[in-house]
């Protein structure tokens, strides 16, 4: 019993501060792509979106790297990142490109992308600013560097 009890209260200790938690938000307010590398006048398309109602809080376009703002909500919402191009354009991401983003009243948060090379690409990004190909984030995209 006592083994149960510890073993239950390490898992949980664990969990707290090594298992990946989604991020969440209300309202995007900045979003800026460290590296833009698209050639085409507009390039790829990064947006942020609620995972409920697959609706963007905010876009940016590579070449161009204007913030587009999009909808906000009075709750925190799951999110997840998606990458998408409107031109004749192969993307070119590489590992470890990332995009700074600014949510909820000033917190900033560095999101880092793996290697993508087509459309649609969906990830799930964590509080860390790691991404994941799964909404449980346990199929790791790409870890956040730490500087």
């Amino acid at each position: 019993m006592v083994l149960v009890v510890i073993l239950g209260l390490g898992l949980g200790i664990y969990r707290i501060f090594f298992v990946p938690r989604p991020l969440k938000m209300r309202k995007l307010e900045s979003m800026y792509i460290i590296r833009p590398r698209s050639n085409h006048e507009w390039g790829w398309g990064i947006a942020l979106v609620d995972v409920e109602y697959d609706d963007p809080l905010g876009l940016v376009y590579d070449n161009g790297n204007t913030y587009q703002k999009g909808n906000s909500y009075a709750q925190s919402r799951d999110i997840f990142l998606r990458i998408f191009t409107d031109e004749d354009e192969e993307i070119g991401i590489p590992a470890g490109d990332s995009l700074e983003i600014t949510y909820d009243g000033g917190q900033r948060l560095a999101i880092y992308l793996p290697r993508i090379t087509e459309e649609p690409s969906i990830l799930y990004v964590a509080t860390d600013g790691s991404t994941y190909y799964d909404e449980e984030l346990t199929k790791l995209a790409q870890k956040a560097y730490r500087g």
